[in-house]
């Protein structure tokens, strides 16, 4: 496990997923689907589509990159869905917001 969460923790990728579940762990953590969509960015979202070669572009319809995060918190098409965006120094208590919360279910 020690090792595991090492590697965790030096990941340069999957950081979005990393602020929402820090600590690694054997238990599944329960997330939703929404919240699973989210935080790993497969989904619907022009930058995993273009990824996976079902979009041409990345960007959002609005003109910026299109991630999960940007329609929560930035887009301007999606702004009345929208949540707070952290600051660098919250990001582990926004995660640990998410989890336990409805924010992510479809309404």
């Amino acid at each position: 496990m020690k090792e595991w969460q090492k590697q965790w923790n030096l990941n340069v990728v999957s950081r979005l997923t990393y602020e929402v579940l820090p600590k690694v762990s054997l238990k599944s953590a329960g997330c939703p689907r929404e919240l699973t969509i989210f935080v790993s960015g497969h989904g619907p979202f022009p930058v995993y589509l273009k990824r996976i070669a079902r979009h041409p572009k990345e960007n959002c319809a609005c003109g910026e990159l299109g991630n999960p995060l940007h329609y929560a918190t930035e887009c301007r098409l999606t702004e009345s869905f929208h949540f707070t965006k952290p600051v660098e120094v919250n990001r582990g208590a926004w995660g640990d917001l998410l989890q336990g919360t409805n924010y992510l279910a479809i309404r």
